[in-house]
């Protein structure tokens, strides 16, 4: 992926328990990766939709291994 090849207009979340709107505690639907997941806040704050899903890859074109 390139360099800002995404369209947010601003980051929404930086590992943030609280909303950046009123400072209410999060309501977290799900957790990945320590605070990233679906979120939102009693205030209507709330994680933003992605544009694009990846369903499946495959890595077989990209990387090349060679055991010696």
């Amino acid at each position: 992926m390139k360099a800002h090849a995404h369209e947010f207009e601003q980051s929404t979340m930086n590992e943030s328990r609280y909303c950046p709107n009123c400072g209410r505690l999060l309501q977290y639907d799900y957790i990945h990766y320590n605070q990233i997941g679906h979120y939102h806040c009693q205030c209507g704050f709330k994680r933003e939709q992605a544009k694009y899903e990846i369903s499946s890859f495959d890595v077989a074109p990209f990387f090349i291994f060679k055991y010696q």
